[in-house]
């Protein structure tokens, strides 16, 4: 059994998470803002169609932690994208992944059906 949500919903958090778009290899990792590692872990099923969950950040970029080797991750904030595609709350998103869907709908285009 899957997760559900929303077609919109789950458009919107696939074009964000693109790796191009995130720098990263991680499916559900980005660079932040701030050049900190980030990464969100999806949370309950919402019965409206959203999809919510759990930012955290890794100290990973922290050059104190790099020399130690002990690296955490601290809890960020949480996230939702409302069952419309729109972007509710995500900490730390770059203007890049904010507009990742916008740009990959423009960028192909749907081609209409031939007779």
């Amino acid at each position: 059994m899957g997760y559900s949500c929303s077609t919109k919903a789950a458009n919107k958090l696939e074009a964000m998470f693109k790796r191009k778009v995130t720098g990263c290899k991680s499916n559900n990792g980005w660079i932040g803002t701030k050049g900190y590692y980030c990464f969100y872990e999806r949370g309950r099923e919402n019965s409206d169609g959203a999809i919510t969950g759990s930012v955290y950040r890794s100290d990973a970029g922290n050059e104190k932690s790099a020399e130690s080797g002990n690296f955490r991750c601290h809890f960020i904030g949480s996230f939702r994208i409302e069952p419309d595609g729109t972007i509710k709350r995500f900490p730390h998103l770059t203007p890049l992944m904010r507009e990742a869907e916008y740009r990959i709908l423009t960028s192909f285009p749907m081609k209409k059906a031939t007779s």
